[in-house]
């Protein structure tokens, strides 16, 4: 899936439209882009991308519980974050998120690791370093944005 939607978003005019959309939607309004068929082409994705990532938890946990992810959300939006992906978006790859997602699961690991077994501790140093990337984000946005001026 990575290899494909990498593909998809490099080297494909949808993928170009996406982050033209993302990155401001009157610009790309102005380029002659159907913002509102990229926004629906963008949402049936990643629904798509959502029920193949929920079958494949369904084979994995052998059951259909939805309580078997609760979570989970946090855990995607943290893990393209530290991949580099910005909220304000049109920003971000794929290849980030993968490497957001290996990083998040090893920092998991090692503060299971060390022995805190609590399901919280692991959700608070989730939670502390998505505060410091989006921190860092912010600057480096305002930085962006004086340099410009």
């Amino acid at each position: 899936m990575v290899v494909l939607l990498f593909c998809l978003l490099k080297w494909t005019k949808l993928g170009r439209n996406f982050y033209a959309v993302g990155g401001n939607n009157q610009s790309a309004n102005m380029l002659g882009i159907n913002v509102k068929f990229t926004k629906f082409l963008a949402h049936v994705l990643c629904g798509l991308c959502a029920g193949i990532g929920g079958y494949l938890f369904f084979l994995h946990a052998c059951s259909g519980s939805p309580l078997h992810a609760q979570g989970a959300e946090m855990n995607a939006i943290a893990s393209s974050i530290i991949g580099g992906t910005l909220l304000s978006g049109g920003v971000g790859n794929i290849v980030g998120t993968l490497f957001g997602v290996l990083s998040l699961s090893t920092i998991k690991m090692i503060v299971t690791s060390m022995g805190f077994d609590d399901p919280w501790w692991t959700n608070i140093t989730v939670a502390i370093m998505l505060c410091i990337f989006l921190l860092v984000q912010s600057v480096i946005l305002a930085r962006k944005n004086k340099n410009k001026k």
